[in-house]
């Protein structure tokens, strides 16, 4: 499964940061295909529990200061929630 991680530009994060923390989040679940200064790609295990995937990833980026705006894109099922949705 994708997730995307979509945010600002001009983010209080750095690009490296928010990849690190999304990494970090994820942790052996899935690995980070690539990332951009607004965006951060993951592709995540099929047998993941990818709610609470989700839950950690949003805490991870709020951490690191990223503002409610900041997206996370599951393009399969066509969701979008904001990490303070969780």
């Amino acid at each position: 499964m994708l997730i995307y991680v979509r945010f600002q530009r001009d983010s209080v994060a750095e690009p490296a940061a928010i990849e690190e923390a999304a990494l970090g989040a994820i942790g052996r679940a899935g690995t980070v295909l690539g990332a951009s200064d607004e965006s951060v790609d993951l592709e995540i295990e099929d047998d993941a529990d990818v709610r609470a995937l989700l839950a950690v990833l949003a805490a991870a980026l709020r951490r690191v200061g990223l503002t409610p705006a900041t997206l996370l894109e599951l393009p399969e099922s066509g969701q979008r929630f904001s990490i303070y949705d969780f």
